[in-house]
């Protein structure tokens, strides 16, 4: 092995790892973002927290989980979308 060779290795996997964590906390953000401010909807309009109720019409929930499962949408964009509806700028 060429010396100095393992630390660049170490070194990488370190910069790896980093790069990885901070990809799921993105995620992570925007995840509780979405949340907040979909919870933050239910709250102003006095309709509670069920977005099921609130947002979906029955059995509507399924479908996109079937969609997102199918990969013919993703879960970030169905979120977005589900959002821009509980604030009324647009329908799923």
């Amino acid at each position: 092995m060429h010396p100095g060779s393992s630390r660049l290795h170490v070194g990488h996997l370190k910069d790896s790892v980093i790069r990885r964590r901070t990809c799921m906390d993105r995620r992570r953000l925007h995840s509780v973002s979405q949340h907040e401010a979909l919870g933050s909807a239910h709250r102003g309009s006095g309709a509670g927290r069920d977005i099921e109720s609130r947002v979906l019409a029955p059995g509507e929930l399924a479908e996109l989980v079937d969609r997102i499962a199918e990969r013919a949408t993703d879960p970030y964009t169905t979120a977005d979308l589900l959002l821009q509806r509980a604030l009324g700028r647009s329908s799923v």
